[in-house]
C-alpha cells in the first residue's frame, strides 16, 4: 500500500528543494516516488511545510532540520530513503520554528 502525502516544499540531502511535490511511500515508510503536484491528486493528503528526503529512517533525540539535509546518499548506493516531515517552517529563513515539530511519515494514529 502507498501513500501519497503533498507539501510547500521538498528536499533530498543538501540539494535544491522541489516546490508544491508530492511524496509517496510505503507502509513502513520508504520513498517510492516524488513528483510536483501539477494538478490535484487522488489520495493525497495535503500536510503543508516541508519533506526532508533522508536514509535516517529511526527517530533520534537529537534530530533536526540539518541533519537530516546533511545525511546523503553516498554514490548509488541503494539503500532507502524515508520522509521526515517539519510543519510550521519558516520559508523566508529556510529554517524550523521553535514550534515545528519533526516526525517521520506516515504519522502514527
Amino acid at each position: 500500500m502507498i501513500k501519497n502525502y503533498a507539501c510547500h516544499r521538498v528536499y533530498e540531502g543538501s540539494h535544491a528543494y522541489l516546490s508544491q511535490s508530492v511524496v509517496s511511500i510505503t507502509k513502513n515508510g520508504e520513498v517510492v516516488a516524488c513528483k510536483p503536484l501539477s494538478q490535484e491528486t487522488a489520495f493525497t493528503e495535503w500536510i503543508g511545510g516541508v519533506i526532508v528526503l533522508s536514509p535516517i529512517s529511526e527517530n533520534v533525540d537529537s534530530i533536526d532540520f540539518n541533519t537530516l539535509r546533511q545525511q546523503q546518499r553516498k554514490g548509488n548506493e541503494p539503500f532507502p530513503l524515508y520522509a521526515w516531515h517539519i510543519s510550521d517552517f519558516n520559508f523566508q529563513e529556510e529554517a524550523p520554528t521553535p514550534q515545528s515539530l519533526i516526525r517521520r511519515l506516515p504519522f502514527s494514529v
